[in-house]
């Protein structure tokens, strides 16, 4: 109750603040706060997991950190990270620009790898905040506790690394969410949000492709609804000075957001958003209307994606393929057409409803023409691309009820006008209570929770990665070369990318002669424009491959396996071995350039002793290919042999001509008369290493149709097979 009324020095009764002020103060400062700081505890209790698991860069998180650890030197960037959807045709793509590297560069840059997710969960914690508040702005309380319930359901409905992993699709799904809110309040006329509206789209927009989907319609709404709103100008009938002022910020955020990537895209011709039109163009099998229908049916039918469990991958693609069933469709119908009639109803007295309204069926509309123009070799990936629909489906479930009561109150409730006035919190009682079930839905969210997917992998990966700093010269120009089979590790999916960002934090310039890493690093990473000396072979053996290698780290088997809670390793769990060679120690010239093998068995060639000669002197492995070099020629003809060829079995797999130069061997083989007798052969290694044994492998000199088994040279360098 107010306290009883002073007296003025001036005579005039002043009432002073009692009880109920103070509670009313408090509501109005600090409660949607405190309920937006409830509704992160998902997101910190992911973090602190994470950070608990060793969490280390890994898979495509290796990739952004080191293009934004490249942010901050001579490479830096001025378009976003590489995009899955590049064609051979047309070349790499890229997303449209670098400002969330911009945001990670400082992170990738600090000792350890932990202030990356801190980086990402603070930027999700602080987007959990800002909708929240705005949805009190928006909606009043009973919309406030109803958001934050929901942004808790919801990110009980996403994997748990996405919640503080840099992964693009990941970093913008709550940006997105907050986006939503923003532009919502910009159509009601809030026209300070403007700037930030103007940094968040930027920041959506650039992040990856498939979310910038839905911001795209967004953005037009917030620009559609501040056009009409009806207080854009004064009493007076001028503009609104304040307006003008928000519109040159955000005009400002704009240019300083975009003003590197339309720099590129006028210097570099073709630039990247021509060349990912021209990708738009190349006719490929999309997977159709009927998955972009399904995929809406999923996100807001019931029960809809973001209010389940997370899933495993493989079940969203089978349900973005599969046909939802009648309930789901049922009740997805019912909310569009509700949707459809809440906006006819409010689009006179209530343009905020109507905004919000036409908001949800367009990013509805969204959801069906961004998953049915998605092309059949990326339906693979239907968990990244569709994680967004999730935040879509709740914003239309949210506005759905939330415009209904709206409405209902206003005809049955005249004297509030509106359900925003009701007063929810008049009593403490009603504060705590709406504390308690937020408390316990982010409770029940975050003990859900099962970890990061590639947990197994973060400690080996740190601990290769710490001793690899220790016993790598500074400045040092490697090769990242990789020799493992479909391991824990994925071969080049996981382990390689981890070690090309872990050595170039340390000051070594690592390059592959792998393209796709190529593309997606940046020329400085590659082996085409930047020789190196030394190669470093990652393999899943004890030892490692190459006769000649010095082991820098060896995980065990042991180490690379789950914990025993968490169930099975994700991979296969096998040793990991990482050594360094001298690239001149492989001793094998470049390869040959490869002659079609004859169309035949070894078993049905000709076989004549001595019709050729030579020898194979070096046999080994280096990466996932299997190097042969020698000399081979033919005692009829005193010149070259026609062929070499590689016989696994009694088959022929591979051959080449030889054409290298052999000083040598005129020295010491007078039958020999032509200096270009070398050869040097690459063939994959799985062809040779399949269930066959070292006695299985030969080369056969092949000369006017008759052949020469070769004969390894074993007396002066260890030979992989032959010896």
């Amino acid at each position: 109750m107010p306290g009883p009324p002073e007296v003025s020095p001036n005579g005039t009764q002043q009432r002073t603040a009692g009880p109920a002020d103070a509670w009313s103060a408090f509501v109005e400062r600090w409660l949607a706060l405190a309920l937006g700081v409830l509704a992160t505890v998902p997101v910190l209790v992911s973090l602190l997991r994470a950070l608990a698991d060793n969490w280390t860069p890994v898979y495509d998180d290796a990739i952004i950190a080191t293009n934004a650890f490249d942010m901050l030197t001579s490479e830096t960037r001025a378009v976003g990270v590489y995009s899955d959807a590049s064609v051979p045709d047309v070349g790499p793509i890229y997303n449209l620009g670098p400002l969330p590297l911009w945001l990670l560069a400082l992170p990738a840059r600090v000792p350890g790898d932990w202030a990356l997710p801190v980086m990402a969960a603070l930027i999700n914690a602080a987007c959990v905040v800002g909708v929240v508040l705005l949805a009190r702005r928006r909606g009043g309380d009973p919309l406030m506790v109803a958001t934050a319930v929901a942004l808790a359901l919801l990110l009980r409905s996403v994997p748990a690394e996405a919640l503080h992993s840099i992964l693009n699709p990941s970093l913008a799904l709550l940006p997105l969410t907050l986006l939503l809110f923003l532009s919502w309040s910009v159509a009601c006329g809030d026209f300070r949000l403007l700037p930030l509206t103007a940094l968040v789209a930027s920041f959506v927009i650039q992040a990856h492709v498939s979310v910038a989907i839905p911001a795209v319609p967004a953005v037009l709404v917030a620009l559609a609804g501040l056009a009409i709103f009806p207080r854009r100008r004064t009493g007076s009938g001028r503009r609104n000075p304040a307006l003008r002022r928000s519109a040159l910020a955000a005009l400002a955020v704009i240019t300083v957001c975009w003003v590197v990537p339309v720099a590129d895209e006028l210097v570099d011709r073709p630039g990247n958003v021509r060349k990912a039109i021209w990708t738009s163009r190349v006719e490929q099998p999309t997977v159709g209307l009927d998955a972009g229908w399904n995929s809406l049916v999923r996100a807001t039918g019931a029960w809809p994606w973001w209010l389940r469990d997370n899933q495993q991958e493989t079940i969203r693609v089978f349900e973005v393929h599969g046909r939802p069933g009648v309930v789901a469709t049922v009740s997805s119908m019912i909310l569009l057409v509700g949707l459809v009639l809440v906006a006819l109803l409010a689009r006179r007295r209530r343009r905020d409803i109507a905004a919000a309204a036409v908001l949800a069926l367009l990013l509805n509309l969204a959801i069906v023409i961004g998953v049915s123009l998605t092309p059949e070799r990326l339906a693979a990936f239907a968990n990244k691309s569709t994680l967004w629909a999730n935040p879509v489906g709740m914003f239309s479930w949210l506005v759905v009820g939330w415009s209904s009561a709206t409405l209902a109150a206003e005809r049955w409730r005249p004297a509030h006008r509106t359900l925003g006035r009701l007063p929810v919190f008049r009593t403490r009682a009603a504060a705590v209570a709406a504390f308690a079930v937020v408390a316990l839905v982010a409770a029940l969210s975050s003990a859900s929770q099962e970890g990061d997917f590639l947990r197994a992998v973060y400690g080996p990966v740190r601990t290769i990665g710490d001793r690899l700093d220790d016993r790598l010269q500074r400045d040092a120009t490697v090769e990242v070369v990789s020799a493992e089979r479909t391991s824990l590790f994925r071969g080049d999916a996981v382990l390689t990318r981890a070690l090309l960002y872990q050595l170039r934090r340390y000051g070594v310039h690592p390059v592959t002669g792998n393209n796709k890493y190529a593309d997606q690093l940046g020329g400085y990473y590659d082996l085409k424009k930047h020789a190196a000396d030394r190669l470093l072979v990652i393999d899943d053996h004890s030892q490692p491959t190459s006769p000649y290698a010095r082991v820098l780290a060896r995980v065990p088997a042991s180490a690379t396996q789950s914990e025993p809670d968490a169930g099975p390793a994700p991979f296969p769990a096998r040793p990991i071995t990482v050594s360094v060679v001298r690239r001149a120690a492989l001793a094998c010239p470049s390869p040959t350039p490869p002659s079609p093998p004859p169309a035949r068995r070894f078993r049905s060639l000709h076989t004549v002793r001595r019709w050729v000669i030579g020898f194979v002197d070096h046999s080994t492995v280096f990466g996932r290919r299997a190097l042969f070099c020698g000399w081979a020629g033919s005692t009829a003809s005193h010149q070259a042999a026609d062929l070499v060829a590689l016989a696994v079995g009694q088959r022929l797999v591979a051959a080449v001509k030889p054409g290298r130069p052999r000083p040598d061997v005129l020295k010491t083989n007078p039958g020999i008369r032509e200096e270009n007798v070398g050869f040097s052969l690459s063939v994959p290694r799985r062809l040779i290493t399949r269930d066959y044994g070292a006695d299985d492998v030969q080369l056969i000199g092949i000369a006017a149709g008759r052949a020469t088994p070769l004969r390894f040279l074993c007396t002066q360098k260890p030979q992989r097979w032959g010896c």
